[in-house]
């Protein structure tokens, strides 16, 4: 038989064993989950790309100053989120809750209606420093992901506090020029770093006028991304060579935009400065 001293002795014994082994007295509702002890992933530069099926539909690319990119099939537009909006983002893209929506994997039920909704489904990709995922076609039970395309539905719409601050950042010398097979043929344009455009079209008198507000800061917002060049092979016989600063010349086709695939950033900044024209 115990005495009450000896059963003193076991339960301190047990207590210190169980704090030793990391807290395995506390219920499992009480843990803390490994996903709410990891640290957030602090906020900054992010893009979220929607396709729909295999086609691509939208991308946004938003910046840590709070500067933002809209790009889809048509091309570009580029601003600066609201304040609250910004506010509102930050605290969402670094709290636990986004980071457990974004990395949960789908269950049967979501799994079954992606695969019946099959090409016409929808598929988001989200990324912003070391945080990846993708979004599941329904997220219905996932209110972060609802939240965040709430969010952003601002910057899809065009609905920006302003343009970028001051013109920044500065620009580099851009110079563009029209292809016909693979040979310099009509205009060339230059985009000067003050944001003053210069066209060329053969022996006739250059034109000088500064480059629309809207046009300029998707191209500056542009050049703040990762440039993907076209994939190697055949450069196009027709279409734009573009130049930037003193990098090696690029040629990519002119018309129907490269959605989503490399080279697309080149394409942009060629229709932003020659579109006017």
């Amino acid at each position: 038989m115990l005495t009450r001293r000896a059963l003193a002795r076991l339960t301190v014994t047990g207590l210190a064993a169980g704090l030793a082994s990391g807290c395995a007295l506390l219920p499992p509702a009480l843990r803390q989950s490994p996903a709410a002890s990891a640290p957030a992933d602090p906020f900054g530069d992010f893009v979220l790309t929607s396709y729909l099926g295999d086609l691509f539909h939208y991308e946004i690319r938003g910046f840590g100053d709070g500067a933002a990119l809209h790009l889809d099939v048509t091309g570009g537009t580029a601003g600066m989120i609201r304040a609250a909006t910004l506010d509102r983002l930050r605290t969402l893209l670094e709290s636990v809750e986004f980071r457990e929506d974004l990395t949960r994997e789908l269950d049967r039920t979501e799994s079954q209606v992606c695969q019946q909704l099959g090409e016409v489904g929808r598929r988001t990709t989200f990324r912003m420093g070391r945080l990846t995922g993708v979004f599941p076609c329904i997220i219905s039970d996932r209110p972060a992901l609802e939240e965040l395309e709430s969010l952003l539905e601002e910057i899809r719409f065009r609905r920006f506090a302003g343009p970028l601050p001051n013109g920044q950042p500065d620009l580099p010398r851009i110079v563009v020029e029209q292809l016909s097979q693979g040979r310099p043929w009509g205009k060339r344009y230059e985009l000067r770093p003050d944001g003053t455009l210069v066209v060329q079209d053969g022996d006739q008198e250059p034109e000088e006028e500064p480059l629309q507000t809207d046009k300029l800061d998707v191209v500056r917002l542009l050049l703040r991304t990762d440039l993907r060049p076209p994939t190697p092979g055949s450069p196009a016989s027709s279409g734009l060579r573009i130049q930037i600063g003193e990098q090696e010349p690029v040629q990519v086709p002119q018309g129907a935009l490269y959605a989503g695939k490399d080279g697309m950033e080149y394409q942009l900044i060629g229709e932003m400065i020659t579109s006017p024209f």
